[in-house]
Formats: structure tokens, sequence, C-alpha cells
């Protein structure tokens, strides 16, 4: 599976002064330390970068986090992303993700209001996901023999 980061700290007080804003540290963090997570975007704030992934809310859209949160466990893109770069205010930020959401500045505003058209093109990367990782845990890796059924 490509993207894919683990939950690495169990707090946010000792995360770089560039993830400090509006009292983010004090922040619940409904993550699971040592859980997998699957990206479904990689944006660039206030100096850094930050993963949108499914928390453990439970709420349905993804949430963004800041990097330093996780470890990475496979940094490879997903070959269908596609590199966007939005206006916010006076600045760009950049944004990785599926098509839909790296072409539609949009698209995060959209999701979370729950847009069909938005929603649907999310569901179908979270499909995707899902049968990308039940395929590598199938899939032994090239050269290696599939251990008989």
């Amino acid at each position: 599976m490509s993207m894919v980061v683990r939950c690495a700290v169990s707090t946010l007080r000792d995360l770089p002064d560039a993830f400090a804003y509006e009292g983010y540290r004090e922040r619940f963090l409904p993550l699971t330390l040592g859980r997998e997570y699957p990206v479904y975007a990689v944006t660039s704030f206030k100096g850094g970068l930050w993963y949108y992934i499914l928390d453990d809310d439970g709420l349905g859209e993804p949430i963004w986090y800041p990097s330093p949160i996780f470890e990475i466990v496979d940094g490879r893109v997903p070959d269908h992303w596609r590199l966007g770069q939005h206006a916010v205010g006076d600045a760009f930020r950049a944004i990785l993700s599926f098509p839909e959401w790296s072409e539609d500045p949009h698209f995060y505003e959209r999701l979370y209001d729950g847009d069909q058209i938005a929603v649907e093109a999310f569901r179908r990367e979270v499909e995707r996901r899902c049968v990308e990782q039940a395929s590598d845990r199938h899939d032994p890796g090239p050269g290696v023999e599939p251990s008989p059924a």
C-alpha cells in the first residue's frame, strides 16, 4: 500500500513551533499510538507538511495532522495522484492527492459540507486504497513465490 503513516506520539506538546498555531498543542488527539493510517492528501502549511487521514473519530472526512506526529511506513505516492496548487489568501498551498482533490481548490470544503460529488470521489479513493491494501497483503512481492493455500 502506498502513502501510509504510523502514529508515533501520544501528545502534541513536543511538536515544532511551526505546528503551534491556535492552541493546537492542547488539542485532543483522536489517533492511536502505533496504528497505521492511509494518507489521502499531503499539503504544506506554516512551513511544514500535513497529512490528511481518517482519524479514530470515525467522522468519514479526512482531517489534517502535522507530519511530525507520524512515522512514514510506506512513502510511495499512488500512481494516480497529482500535484495541485491552491490560492489561500495572498499565498499558495501545494496539495498532493487524487485528481478530484488536487485539481479543485474547494474540494475539501465541499467534502466537509457533504457535497455528493465530493463525497463520492472521496469514497472511491477510500475503496481504491482498501483494495490496494488487500492486494498488497496477498502479493508477497517480486521474486517471492506465494505460499500454498
